[in-house]
């Protein structure tokens, strides 16, 4: 299963569907959360390839995690997976449902990379429906409100008054050239002057 996730992540979606499928087979026979993970591994190619199996993928591992209580983070992913496959049909709103459970399972799990993946989607599945109720509807998620009560509270402070440039009034204004003046103490004297040789 490590071999077709990492696969997976290099973008090498046929060689990790070969890999995943075969450890699905071995590890369907002693179902546990191994057998889930490798379920939502295989299904999310699944489900961004529009396979025919990215149905009946998603479903069972979502179906087998919830009956297998596996942990919050992992039932995020899939619950995330699920919904993906819900926009790709067009079921918009079925698809917005199942994001928003993601994002709360991520968040109460404290997993920040699955919570963004999960608003990213819901966000995406809720343009053109109804973005403010769904906003209330994740008011309960501690992430979400912590960080909405930081940006509240940066754009109630004050900016501090900018001063204008006070070179603006001079700016273009012709300077008068610099004459540079030596220095007494730097000036040079000449040698004194020998006397010429007598001629002979």
């Amino acid at each position: 299963m490590i071999a077709g996730q990492a696969l997976r992540w290099w973008g090498r979606h046929a060689q990790a569907r070969v890999q995943l499928t075969a450890a699905v087979t071995v590890l369907r026979a002693d179902l546990d959360a191994d057998t889930v993970r490798a379920l939502g591994e295989l299904a999310a190619p699944e489900v961004h390839a529009g396979s025919a199996d990215a149905d009946a993928l998603s479903a069972e591992a979502l179906a087998l995690g919830q009956d297998l209580a596996v942990d919050e983070a992992t039932l995020a992913g899939l619950f995330d997976t699920r919904g993906l496959f819900h926009s790709s049909a067009g079921r918009n709103p079925q698809a917005a449902v199942y994001h928003q459970a993601s994002a709360r399972l991520a968040g109460q799990a404290g997993d920040p990379v699955r919570l963004g993946r999960a608003l990213l989607n819901l966000s995406d599945a809720v343009i053109g429906t109804d973005p403010a109720a769904d906003a209330d509807s994740l008011a309960d998620i501690e992430v979400l409100a912590c960080y909405r009560a930081w940006a509240a509270a940066c754009a109630a402070i004050p900016s501090p008054p900018r001063r204008p440039w006070q070179g603006w009034a001079t700016c273009g204004q012709a300077k008068p050239p610099r004459i540079r003046r030596s220095s007494p103490s730097r000036r040079r004297s000449l040698p004194p002057r020998s006397a010429s040789p007598p001629v002979s």
